[in-house]
């Protein structure tokens, strides 16, 4: 992807919902916060309910502002757009799945910043349609520090990453996960013509992740992205909790098969009383070079001891799993996420560590 370069020429920030915006010279940031002393930073801001898009911080062109002025005769102050970021120079629309730099403040684009109704109303002007596709840009903070009038804004260099996993189901679940975000992923047997084994022994998922993450890197001399998984079942005796060993069970050296492992767990939440609320601990480690990052998120699921028909290769037990919705897991659209809660903080967490101007 082609470098692309901006300039941040005004800051602005409201302290409640509805208050008009004040503009700052500077402003100090933090992932999943935004600005500091922003409304939606404090959680008071008038969608901080809404969850769904990323609120860290947004971004506006000054040439969206000069076209409306221009085309419909519509003059905005920098400010009244609502948005935290003027810029000039830099195509924001384009920077949708991209990471780029706000001086030294690393972020990733999200989605464009549609037009709403809520601005209309509070501006009193005909905004909506008139700012269809010049709305700007929502970004995710993925560094803090502080942003600065002046600052450039420069876009990332694409960076490569391996998915280190032999198997074909993880490996397309992070694929979906990263999905148009700015990063070339392949696959181990992309890159490597004989796969080392990685035994993953130890009781701790991130263990297990760093192992892989390392051995694989060093043989492809690639950043590496490995994966493990830990499973706890409410009230299930301790001495038979899976843990990081869900495919060995109690410990024997043989993994079970699919079906096996289905007839296993199956049995297992039957004696439970045939429904168990469980809980995922799934670690992720990136080794680059010789440094190892990690993150792990947790996913909570329905297990039921009737299992679906439906097979998901590479995850066995999507078959005895419930989604929020009450559907197997194994039934969901093979472009759709398994585990949906995994997608933005693995996002976050490859855009910030693979970072490289």
């Amino acid at each position: 992807m082609n470098k692309m370069r901006g300039t941040v020429e005004h800051l602005h920030m409201a302290r409640a919902a509805g208050l008009p915006m004040e503009p700052l010279r500077s402003v100090a940031v933090r992932p999943g916060v935004g600005l500091a002393g922003d409304r939606y930073a404090r959680g008071i801001g008038h969608f901080s309910s809404d969850r769904r898009v990323s609120r860290d911080i947004t971004l506006v062109a000054q040439e969206a502002i000069d076209e409306l002025r221009r085309e419909f005769g519509i003059a905005l102050e920098p400010g009244e757009t609502r948005r935290n970021v003027t810029t000039s120079g830099i195509d924001l629309n384009q920077l949708v799945g991209r990471r780029f730099f706000i001086g030294d403040v690393l972020c990733a684009g999200t989605r464009l910043c549609n037009p709403c109704q809520y601005v209309a109303d509070l501006l009193a002007k005909p905004l909506v349609r008139p700012m269809v596709g010049r709305g700007g840009l929502r970004a995710d903070l993925l560094t803090e520090g502080e942003i600065h009038v002046g600052d450039s804004i420069n876009t990332a260099a694409t960076a490569e990453l391996v998915i280190g996993t032999t198997n074909p189901g993880k490996a397309h679940q992070v694929e979906l996960a990263l999905k148009g975000l700015d990063v070339n992923v392949r696959r181990l047997s992309e890159v490597m013509p004989v796969i080392p084994m990685v035994e993953e022994r130890s009781a701790d998922p991130r263990q297990n992740a760093r192992e892989k993450a390392r051995v694989y890197s060093a043989y492809a001399n690639r950043p590496v992205l490995a994966i493990d998984f830990a499973l706890y079942l409410e009230r299930v005796a301790d001495e038979l909790q899976p843990g990081a060993m869900v495919r060995r069970i109690l410990g024997y050296d043989l993994k079970l098969d699919d079906d096996h492992l289905i007839r296993y767990y199956s049995a297992l939440i039957a004696r439970y009383g045939g429904r168990l609320k469980g809980r995922w601990h799934a670690a992720f480690a990136l080794a680059v070079g010789a440094s190892v990052t990690e993150t792990d998120v947790i996913v909570t699921r329905t297990f039921v001891a009737d299992a679906s028909p439906h097979r998901n290769p590479g995850y066995p037990l999507a078959s005895l799993q419930l989604t929020d919705g009450l559907v197997y897991v194994s039934e969901l659209g093979h472009d759709e996420m398994a585990y949906p809660e995994v997608a933005p903080p693995l996002r976050r967490f490859i855009a910030a560590a693979l970072s490289t101007r």
